[in-house]
């Protein structure tokens, strides 16, 4: 299964060994979310390789304090839609199928999961192009999402 790591604000990054113990058995790309602070998430995802990955993570340790932020942090395999950069992690909760696969996005939120969601595996495989993950915030995530306060309820 996929690798999900939520790094609350205040924890210290994991370790490059064991990032790249989790890129290099979920190899199918990988990517995160980071809130600096702004009252937005910025989504940078589509990294195809272990060093494109680490790359990415070490231009953002570079201009931000990531210890004092909080993150998402993904590495892929492949169930439903394909193996491409638009169908890694995270994916910011909108309801616009292009949005969802842009490997560099600013949202209020942003979603990763681990595992197989059966609810909208099916629309997945009939998709090709979408996982199940993507479905499932296009369809039913950005619904939940309309209704006030949803974040805290």
């Amino acid at each position: 299964m996929c690798i999900a790591i939520a790094k609350p604000k205040g924890v210290k990054m994991p370790s490059w060994d064991y990032l790249y113990n989790a890129f290099t058995n979920n190899p199918d790309g990988g990517g995160f979310a980071f809130a600096p602070g702004d009252g937005q998430v910025y989504i940078k995802k589509g990294l195809m390789t272990w060093e494109a990955f680490k790359g990415a993570l070490e231009a953002l340790m570079s201009q931000y304090n990531t210890t004092q932020m909080g993150m998402l942090i993904h590495t892929r395999i492949t169930t439903h839609g394909g193996t491409n950069p638009g169908n890694t992690h995270p994916f910011p909760i909108v309801a616009d199928e292009a949005a969802l696969h842009k490997t560099a996005y600013v949202s209020p939120y942003a979603v990763i999961h681990n595992g197989i969601i059966t609810l909208t595996s099916s629309a997945a495989r009939l998709s090709k192009g979408m996982s199940d993950t993507a479905v499932f915030v296009e369809k039913y995530l950005t619904l939940i999402a309309q209704n006030r306060n949803w974040f805290y309820n």
